[in-house]
């Protein structure tokens, strides 16, 4: 058994502490779990709900002779540019002032720290331990909503869908879903289908759409399977027996999932023709887009939307150019276009897959749902995206350097 530990966590204590802090960011439902026991401690009741965030810091201050090796100094200019445009925005924009302090911990503790994890992620190193925490956590999922929730608490008070669960299994499913696409293993496979039932069984749309502009993107770039050919003409034969067989399968599991207690949103959607209703985010959108005329130049700054629809944008487009106006928000959209294709560009093999999970997980997820500023994975999205090119850079430099000599 401590030979297959020894596999997973390579490293010895304390930067151990370094896999628990990814882990918890990895996976925010075991930090939810550590709020749910310690809430049940007498002793720490008090702070219960707070566990999962002081565990995480606890984590970073653990994992400190290893992080400081890896965070460079001029990093730091980013969230120092962070912290400013925040406090900048009390004064410009006063009329945010209640959303700005309501939110000032998730956006300054919570999500942009998570660049800093992003720079020292390794994935070619966490690559077995990711795999093996996402597996636990698309099992644990199952568990929770299929055995412990029904027979527990009687099934959910509301059984319409389950977004956030839906998007918060989303990273792991792609994760074995990536290494399912890389390497055939029969429990890789199980679980894998456990992952995509219980995404169907969640009842929210988005978080599918996600997972195919994956399986897509995947496709279309990394996939060099041996058997290319072959795997495409069962994937085209698998979606022919879907498309054939639709209406069956759509009834099938319309009646399966609500006797698990689960959501069959998706399938009756798809029966009554309503799948591509937008569920308000049309008007949202509009309503923003209108009163966007009115400030084309500097925008509505930091949780502007909040002042004319109480919600965000469902667009990080929108939301970008909403906060910052017309060409500052469309300046940062570009630089953010850029960073992610150069640092795809300049990615090795393993780190384009999860760049691509990052993408998903992040962009693509934030065109339907979330705001930017809450988003972990965004964050750390920008900080291995910056790893990735800084390594190509140091890369080519010492290979320049050689060739010199």
């Amino acid at each position: 058994m401590s030979f297959q530990i020894e596999k997973i966590f390579p490293y010895k204590a304390p930067d151990r502490w370094l896999y628990v802090l990814i882990m918890l960011v990895w996976v925010p439902a075991i930090g939810r779990l550590l709020n749910a026991v310690f809430l049940r401690i007498p002793v720490f009741s008090v702070i219960g709900s707070e566990m999962q965030h002081v565990a995480t810091a606890f984590a970073a201050l653990a994992s400190w002779q290893y992080l400081k090796d890896k965070i460079k100094f001029v990093d730091g200019i980013f969230y120092l540019f962070c912290f400013c445009v925040y406090l900048f925005s009390y004064a410009i924009y006063p009329q945010n002032a209640t959303q700005l302090n309501k939110y000032f911990v998730d956006v300054l503790v919570l999500s942009i720290p998570a660049f800093y994890v992003g720079l020292v992620w390794d994935i070619n190193k966490f690559d077995k331990f990711l795999y093996a925490v996402s597996f636990f956590s698309i099992c644990y999922s199952a568990y929770t909503f299929l055995i412990y929730v029904q027979n527990v608490k009687g099934g959910f008070e509301e059984e319409e869908y389950h977004m956030g669960a839906s998007y918060a299994l989303l990273p792991q499913l792609l994760y074995i879903t990536w290494h399912l696409l890389r390497k055939f293993r029969i429990d890789t496979l199980c679980v894998f289908l456990l992952g995509v039932f219980m995404l169907l069984s969640f009842g929210t749309r988005g978080p599918l759409i996600c997972f195919l502009t994956f399986i897509v993107l995947f496709s279309l770039f990394l996939n060099d399977a041996k058997y290319k050919k072959t795997i495409i003409v069962c994937v085209f034969v698998v979606y022919c027996l879907i498309i054939y067989f639709l209406e069956p399968i759509l009834l099938f599991f319309s009646e399966l999932l609500p006797s698990l207690g689960m959501s069959d949103r998706i399938f009756t959607q798809m029966l009554l023709d309503e799948v591509l209703d937008d569920s308000g985010r049309g008007l949202i959108q509009r309503t923003l887009e209108n009163e966007m005329q009115y400030a084309p130049w500097h925008g509505y700054g930091l949780f502007g939307t909040y002042r004319f629809v109480n919600a965000y944008a469902h667009r990080i487009d929108i939301d970008f150019l909403f906060s910052f106006g017309v060409i500052f928000g469309s300046a940062l959209l570009f630089i953010l276009f850029v960073l992610i294709v150069k640092a795809f560009i300049e990615s090795n093999k393993t780190e384009k897959g999860f760049l691509l999970i990052l993408f998903c997980s992040s962009i693509v997820k934030l065109m339907f749902s979330g705001l930017y500023l809450f988003d972990t994975l965004f964050f750390l999205m920008l900080g291995f995206c910056i790893s990735s090119i800084r390594k190509s850079f140091f890369a080519n430099r010492s290979i320049d350097f050689q060739d010199n000599k």
